[in-house]
């Protein structure tokens, strides 16, 4: 063989020499590559909390040194390196399929994890060019359209908690995957038999569809997806196919599945013994379906059941017979089960049988036991129940079956027990809160309608509430109770409990303020009192708790005028207080017009002092009576003060110190008119600029309650784009409210030049847009109870001296007199109204969306909401806006001042998303329109696309600069969809 002269020796060197160029270029260049198209991402995707700082643009991506945020490397088959791995979950990320689109060219990825993010659109077709990805992560985001076709390698598919529409069939390009998650979509059609076979026959270990609206039947190959679980191989399998529309029999086969859920479906036929005897099943729920027959088949009862069994669902459904004694006899092949159970709910079915065997058995870890709504019987009493066969049990319910006896010593023996229904059966004997002194941690507890009594020397019905100060529902009405005293008090603050049922319990006394009152019984929702023999009035202190929707009065011996329910109209139902033949007022018949007589009483009584003394006399007395009687009014109002404001509340401002801001309310200081009243600009002693509204009506007592209780809600609400209520003044005659001052006007006035101020700018526009849907979005969604403005429009939101928006008026409709309400919806507010309302007489936080929709138009269009100069005749601008856009012909009616602007690119594409929205928002039917925080986090989409620093085409160094120079960010914490983020302000 020949030897290689020098010459060919120096080639092959300098050959190997270029080849190691070559291969560490490409490297660099594959690394390069992919942060190109990284960088084409970041620029498309908006980065709301500039999370990708470190994807500096010319940088490399695999440095180990300087790290990009998420990226993971790995050496290719070439020896270069490539991204292994893309983690950007939880990153607050946003954006559309056409930002996502741009990662389908990164062919080395292997995971893709976008989760908890805010991308939507449709999940990009591109994703199926990654033939190397084996995990693919989008899950709670807002994708929507149907599920494109996927890599075929993948192993782990998550893609739940999406808005994802259509069928399911392109899943089954994917050929052997270990877990798939789309539950949380609005995905139809069924579960394709090949597909199912072929995933279980070989790797499917999670699979979950539920909450879609999957339909048809069951494939049977789901009943061998655990065929593959060896001997100790627990916890293996999940399934979970609930809240779907499925049908059919559960098929027959192993079910060798750790967690099984079938339930809220419309499946059919009998229980699979496959279901209930094998090794394997430690979850099972089938509940809310309509399966029949017994629940163990007489030729299988020498079958063991699931030996690690802790959770069994089988309520709402139409079984039928006894629980299997196999359950509960203690045999070798059933011991575990006894030791391992945890939950049992059987309620709601046609079981029947005697409780005697099952009571007896021994549930060593058995917390949950729910039997209710069946045929169950016992044979002597219910003493067998006892703490030694349930030591663990914390909820037990019995209720609405046909047992008899006493309640059962045994419970007292039972201190964990946390909810107790015995309800609607048939026990006798005594209750006593004394006797079950141990129930220490006692939520619930209902023994209504059963035929129990007082014990002999208890204090009745004090005790309970003294013994039990953890109770949420306490329920005791429709018994033999001997005759008690209705409480007047209790030691403690029940601040827990929400329903309180003593109806028929043959209460007497009267309904005291001190115990029913928002301080005593904060959470309270349901009071039912009816059917007793109580006295006295109904005291108005009802119409201060906020919680409370249901309270039944009638059949009893009440007497006076009925509180006005005006702040709770669930509380207005004249059939809650009938069988009260002296009640009057509110929703029953009005009461007797005493008015006359007491005048005529007065003018004797006046005539008779006149001659009996002086002329001087007269007038000292008449101050006197006068001094008491204002003394008296301010002690009232001082009480509903006391009641119903604390520290946290609006300032208390004096009478004096606002009369002075105005100098008595002198017409040089009205600003305005209002649907509470006049407003007045003030100055108070320190200097503050301060908008008083001032009510134009002489108050009630229970206009002053009402208005006290919408105070305490009002000044709780506080966002940056809402005016704030400083305080408020409750004299005797009158109500005043006190906000801060905005002095640039309202955005009507701007729009319509009204100001002398420079033209808003589109850019200002749509800030303005963005803050007043946050706002608004708040006051539906950032505080308990809601909040509905319903008067909102272009001359309600003001405008400080940044052009930032300030929402005014929200709450003050509740303030106005019903009388006024006509008004509210007249003049001011003609093309703003809700046309459902109109209709249906209700109004809802979906008409303050339908009054958006019209301040989007004016900002796009700077026209009045109702133009009757409109030479086409159309003079409603809603209307108007939504035919043009339909008609491809928007520009017709965009504000001259901004035609420029829409003829950029920007521009345009941003004022024809805010079209798309306000047309939404106008919607006829209520039902279709979105919420506002669905409109808030639209519009910020569209102003962070266009006008957001993340998404113009700066130098990363300038954009990582101005990054850290940005001001504060808002707080949107108690925003709905957004809790916990922090977003930046528009400009």
């Amino acid at each position: 063989m020949l030897s290689p002269t020098p010459a060919w020796s120096s080639c092959l060197l300098w050959g190997s020499l270029m080849i190691v160029v070559f291969q560490s270029q490409l490297a660099v260049a594959d690394s390069q590559t992919d942060g190109e198209f990284l960088q084409r991402f970041k620029k498309s995707a908006i980065d709301r909390r500039h999370e990708l700082v470190s994807w500096v643009k010319g940088s490399d991506l695999c440095n180990a040194s300087q790290p990009w945020r998420g990226v993971a490397c790995e050496p290719s088959d070439t020896g270069s390196l490539s991204i292994h791995s893309l983690d950007l979950h939880g990153l607050h990320l946003s954006g559309s399929d056409s930002s996502i689109s741009h990662l389908g060219a990164l062919v080395s990825l292997d995971t893709l994890d976008l989760s908890d993010n805010f991308f939507s659109g449709p999940v990009p077709d591109t994703l199926s060019l990654l033939t190397r990805l084996s995990e693919l992560r989008l899950h709670r985001n807002s994708f929507n359209g149907s599920i494109p076709e996927l890599p075929t390698r993948l192993k782990r598919i998550l893609l739940q908690s999406n808005e994802l529409t259509g069928d399911i069939g392109n899943l089954g390009s994917v050929l052997e995957p270990e877990e798939v998650d789309i539950h949380g979509n609005n995905l139809t059609g069924g579960l394709d038999s090949a597909v199912v076979l072929r995933w279980t026959d070989n790797s499917l270990y999670i699979l979950d569809v539920s909450d879609n609206q999957l339909e048809g039947r069951l494939p049977p190959a789901l009943a061998i997806a655990g065929s593959r679980v060896s001997e100790g191989d627990l916890g293996a399998y999940y399934m979970n196919l609930s809240l779907n529309r499925f049908t059919g029999e559960i098929p027959q086969g192993a079910w060798r599945i750790d967690t099984l859920d079938f339930s809220r479906n419309l499946l059919t036929g009998t229980i699979p013994s496959g279901l209930l005897h094998n090794d394997v099943t430690s979850y099972l729920n089938c509940s809310s379906n309509f399966l029949s027959g017994i629940i163990l088949p007489s030729n299988e009862a020498g079958n063991s059941w699931p030996r690690n069994l802790r959770s069994l669902d089988l309520s709402y459904n139409l079984l039928e017979g006894p629980i299997p004694e196999t359950l509960v006899t203690p045999t070798m092949s059933n011991l575990s089960v006894l030791d391992s159970l945890e939950v049992l709910n059987l309620q709601s079915n046609r079981l029947s049988g005697s409780l005697d065997h099952f009571m007896a058995a021994k549930f060593v870890s058995l917390k949950e036991l729910r039997l209710s709504k069946n045929n169950f019987t016992v044979g002597a009493s219910l003493d067998q129940l006892a703490s030694s066969n349930f030591p663990s049990l914390e909820v037990l319910d019995l209720s609405s079956n046909l047992l008899h006896g006493i309640i059962p010593a045994g419970l007292s023996d039972m201190p964990n027990l946390m909810e107790i229904r015995l309800d609607s059966n048939s026990l006798t004997g005594e209750i006593s809160a004394a006797r079950y002194s141990s129930w220490n941690n006692l939520e619930v507890l209902d023994v209504s309608h059963n035929y129990l009594q007082w014990s002999e020397g208890d204090p009745g019905l004090r005790i309970f509430f003294d013994a039990y100060v953890k109770l949420r529902e306490l329920r005791l009405g429709s018994n033999n109770l001997s005759r008690t005293v209705l409480p007047t008090s209790t030691s403690t603050m029940l601040d827990s409990l929400e329903i309180l049922d003593l109806r028929d319990s043959n209460l007497e006394g009267f309904i005291s303020p001190d115990l029913f009152n928002n301080r005593m019984l904060p959470k309270l929702k349901y009071l039912d009192l009816s059917g007793n023999h109580l006295t006295g009035d109904v005291p108005g202190i009802f119409t201060l708790m906020p919680n409370l929707v249901y309270l039944n009065l009638s059949s009893n011996k009440l007497s006076g005028p009925l509180p006005s329910f005006l702040i709770n109209p669930f509380l207005s139902n004249p059939a809650f207080y009938s069988g009260n033949p002296e009640l009057c007022g509110g929703p029953l018949p009005p009461c007797p017009d005493q008015s006359k007589r007491i005048k005529i009483w007065e003018v004797l009584g006046i005539a008779l002092i006149c001659v009996i003394v002086s002329g001087g006399s007269c007038l000292s007395l008449g101050w006197i009576w006068r001094w008491k009687l204002d003394a008296r009014q301010r002690k009232r109002d001082a009480d509903l003060i006391a009641a119903l404001l604390d520290r946290e509340t609006a300032a208390i401002m004096p009478l004096r110190d606002l009369k002075k801001a105005t100098e008595d309310f002198s017409e040089t200081y009205k600003i305005g008119e209002g649907g509470f009243g006049t407003v007045y600009l003030g100055t108070l002693e320190n200097g503050t600029s301060v908008a008083i509204k001032k009510s134009t009506r002489e108050g009630t007592n229970e206009d002053k309650c009402r208005f006290l209780s919408e105070v305490k809600i009002l000044s709780q609400v506080q966002h940056r784009n809402l005016v704030r209520l400083l305080g408020c003044c409750m004299a005797s005659k009158i109500c005043l409210l006190v906000f801060e001052y905005i002095p640039n006007g309202s955005l009507q006035e701007h729009l319509q030049r009204r100001m002398g101020n420079a033209i808003l700018s589109w850019r200002q526009r749509l800030q303005i847009a963005v803050q007043t849907a946050d706002a608004l979005d708040h006051l539906h969604s950032g505080t308990t109870p809601p909040v509905h403005h319903l008067n909102v429009k272009s001359a309600n939101i003001l405008l400080d001296e940044k052009l930032n928006a300030k929402v005014a008026d929200f709450g003050v409709f509740k303030l106005t007199p019903a009388a006024d309400l006509s008004r509210r919806q007249g003049t001011g507010r003609l093309g703003y109204v809700d046309p459902e309302p109109r209709k249906s007489a209700s109004l809802s936080g979906k008409s303050d969306v339908y009054a958006y929709g019209v301040v989007l138009f004016e900002l796009l269009s700077a026209r009045p909401a109702i133009d009757h100069t409109r030479y086409d005749g159309e003079a409603s601008l809603a209307k108007r806006g939504i035919t043009l856009l339909d008609g491809g012909r928007l520009e017709e009616i965009i504000d001259p001042a901004l035609s420029e602007t829409f003829l950029s690119v920007k521009g345009k594409e941003s004022m024809v998303g805010v079209a798309r929205v306000a047309a939404k928002c106008l919607n006829p039917e209520s039902r279709h329109r979105p919420l506002m925080k669905e409109v808030s986090r639209d519009l910020q989409t569209i102003w962070r696309f266009h006008y957001e620093p993340a998404s113009l085409d700066v130098d990363d160094d300038q954009f990582a600069t101005s990054v850290l120079e940005r001001d504060v960010p808002w707080n949107f914490a108690g925003c709905a969809g957004a809790s916990g983020t922090s977003f930046r302000s528009p400009g």
